[in-house]
């Protein structure tokens, strides 16, 4: 299904988990009806399906965020996968902007203050069945959400301006695909997919 790529105000966090991504192909554009409407640039990613033999768990933490992944054998034929990303921490430290006096000469007192709070994180699931002579069966669902706010305040003299911003970038998306080996050596397969991108964006 389609990624959008996230809005998101961390150049860090790119809009795929790294773990669940098995092989990534970058085409630069100009197609045809295979690779649906698109004309631009295509960054084709085949997921993992899961391990079938042995169940495992990985875990990374950077200063930004947490990222897991789950690995599920089911009866040594299918696997289910979960992954998921989040920021454990508003990346934007209020702290660090704080909140600062000066005077001026010519306009009296000003101060300002600003409130910043960021929230990033997704959710990946796939449940995938392999079988004995190359068929396969999927279905892989995301959800994403990336929420940015801050409140700003300004205060000079008698007058005061009070400001709020908030942008929010939600994704969904899913995917079901059925692929069959022949014993004449052809495949036929099966997908149907959904993704959308939700974006709001307020001021006041």
């Amino acid at each position: 299904f389609t990624i959008w790529g996230l809005n998101n105000f961390s150049d860090q966090i790119g809009a795929v988990n790294p773990y669940l991504a098995k092989n990534i192909n970058i085409m630069k554009g100009g197609y045809d009806a295979s690779n649906d409407d698109i004309t631009g640039g295509i960054v084709d990613i085949t997921g993992i399906n899961g391990n079938t033999n042995k169940a495992g768990f990985n875990l990374y933490l950077n200063n930004q965020t947490v990222n897991g992944m789950i690995e599920l054998p089911i009866q040594n034929k299918s696997a289910l996968v979960l992954a998921f990303r989040q920021t454990y921490h508003n990346l934007f430290d209020a702290s660090d902007f704080g909140k600062t006096s000066t005077r001026f000469p010519t306009s009296g007192n000003q101060s300002y203050s600003v409130k910043p709070d960021y929230t990033f994180r997704d959710l990946n699931l796939k449940y995938s069945v392999q079988g004995e002579n190359g068929d396969l069966f999927y279905v892989s669902a995301l959800a994403s959400d990336d929420h940015f706010q801050y409140q700003y305040r300004q205060d000079w003299n008698a007058y005061a301006l009070n400001q709020e911003n908030m942008e929010e970038n939600i994704q969904l998306g899913g995917t079901a695909f059925f692929g069959k080996n022949w014993d004449n050596g052809s495949r036929t397969n099966f997908k149907t997919s959904y993704s959308t991108l939700m974006s709001t964006y307020d001021r006041y």
